[in-house]
């Protein structure tokens, strides 16, 4: 099985689109006193701005909360920083992502 992770970036990266890839990515350990998880941070490059404003409208739509990912459940997602490089049209967007152990 697929790291939770591992999942989150192909997901992000499947709605994305061919002008994106993942530039940094991170995990900690989460818990509460009900749950227990990780919590992500994806930092994406794009190469065209209009695939990056998107799937940061994606990110923003809160319909997507039925996703499940193989033995995790998506329990929020949501954009934390967005960049824009003007003189190279190039947008890095940074997501954060919390996975929640089935």
């Amino acid at each position: 099985m697929a790291s939770s992770l591992n999942q989150v970036q192909r997901l992000l990266l499947e709605r994305a689109g061919d002008t994106a890839s993942v530039s940094h990515a991170v995990s900690v350990p989460w818990t509460s006193a009900t749950f227990s998880g990780e919590k992500h941070q994806v930092t994406m490059l794009f190469t065209d701005t209009e695939h990056a404003r998107l799937f940061i409208d994606w990110v923003d739509d809160d319909s997507k909360v039925d996703i499940n990912l193989i033995g995790f459940a998506l329990a929020d997602l949501c954009v934390v920083e967005e960049d824009e490089i003007e003189t190279l049209g190039h947008v890095y967007v940074t997501v954060t992502a919390l996975t929640l152990n089935q």
